[in-house]
C-alpha cells in the first residue's frame, strides 16, 4: 500500500481548512415583507475562490450577484401599482417617488463587513436608496396613505386602515402644462408659513403664503391649504384648476400636517377621466 501524502495532520491543510471555515462562520438574513433571503455557509461555499497560493477569498461579485438578486425581487421604487381605490375599484397607478429600492453597492459592502466580524445576523437590513414604509406581496403602501382621484376631485386619508380625512380638493388646471401628476408620491417634507413662488404658464408670477406645505414630488407639486380658492369638487379644477399642486381647505390642510409624517405615501389617480400624465420627476 501507498501511505497518503497529504493527512489530517498537515499544517498546510490544516491553515486552509481554518480560512475556509472563517469564511464560511457567517450566516445573514434579510427578511423584506413576505420573502426571505438567507447568505449563510451553503450560499457562500459555491462562491470561494482559491489561488493558486492556497488562499482563499470571496469575491465581491459573488456577494453582488445575491444583493442584485434581492434587489430585482423586492425593489418597488419605479414601478407601477394595482391600487384598490376607495369606492372606484382597482386602478393601475404609475410610479412616483414613493417605493424600496436597494443600494447593491453599499450592501455589498454591508455584508463584508458582517463577514469579517462572523457571526449570525437574524435581522440584517439592506442599505437603501430610498425606502417605503411598509412591505407586502401586493404593495407596499400599507394601511396609513393618503389618496386622491383627480377625476372625482375628492381626497381620503387612511391611518392605521381608519379613514380620517374625507374632503373635496382643487387640483391642477386642465391645459397641458399644470395637470397633476399621477403616481405614487409620498410627503417628504413638512412645512409651515411657506411662501410659495414662482411663474403661471403665461410668464404671471405669484407669490402665495400658505399655512402648511407638504411636497409629494421633486417637480413642485404638493399639498397646501388654498384660502384663495372659492370652490373645491366637482369640474372646477378644469378650466379654474391649480398650478399644479392639491389646493385643501385650511382644516385638512392642518389635519394631514398634524397626523402624517414624511415618507406617508400620497396615491393620485384618475378614475375614470384621463387628464392628468404620470409623474416624470424621480
Amino acid at each position: 500500500y501507498e501511505k497518503p501524502k497529504v493527512t489530517q495532520e498537515d499544517p498546510a491543510l490544516t491553515e486552509e481548512k481554518k480560512k475556509v471555515e472563517q469564511l464560511l462562520a457567517s450566516s445573514i438574513t434579510y427578511v423584506l415583507g413576505d420573502k426571505t433571503y438567507h447568505f449563510g455557509p451553503q450560499e457562500i461555499f459555491p462562491l470561494l475562490k482559491r489561488s493558486d497560493a492556497g488562499d482563499y477569498s470571496l469575491p465581491d461579485e459573488g456577494i453582488s450577484s445575491f444583493v442584485v438578486k434581492m434587489a430585482r425581487e423586492t425593489d418597488t421604487y419605479g414601478t407601477s401599482r394595482e391600487f384598490e381605490t376607495t369606492g372606484a375599484g382597482t386602478v393601475t397607478v404609475p410610479p412616483g417617488i414613493y417605493g424600496w429600492q436597494i443600494n447593491v453597492k453599499k450592501t455589498v459592502e454591508s455584508i463584508k463587513e458582517m463577514l469579517k466580524k462572523g457571526g449570525t445576523f437574524a435581522e440584517a437590513e439592506p442599505v437603501y436608496n430610498n425606502a417605503g414604509i411598509a412591505r407586502g406581496s401586493f404593495n407596499d403602501i400599507g394601511n396609513t396613505y393618503i389618496e386622491i382621484d383627480l377625476s372625482r376631485q375628492h381626497l381620503w386619508a387612511y391611518k392605521d386602515g381608519e379613514l380620517l380625512i374625507d374632503s373635496a380638493i382643487r387640483t391642477g388646471k386642465v391645459n397641458q402644462y399644470n395637470e397633476t401628476p399621477r403616481g405614487v408620491h409620498m410627503i417628504w417634507s413638512r412645512e409651515k408659513g411657506r411662501k410659495l413662488q414662482g411663474r403661471y404658464k403665461d410668464g404671471t408670477p405669484y407669490d402665495s403664503k400658505v399655512e402648511y406645505w407638504m411636497p409629494i414630488n421633486y417637480g413642485g407639486v404638493g399639498l397646501h391649504d388654498a384660502p384663495w380658492v372659492t370652490e373645491f369638487g366637482g369640474e372646477y379644477y378644469i378650466y379654474s384648476g391649480s398650478n399644479g399642486c392639491i389646493n385643501l381647505n385650511l382644516q385638512t390642510a392642518k389635519t394631514i400636517y398634524e397626523n402624517y409624517t414624511n415618507g406617508t405615501p400620497v396615491v393620485v389617480y384618475e378614475s375614470y377621466t384621463n387628464y392628468s400624465p404620470a409623474d416624470h420627476t424621480f
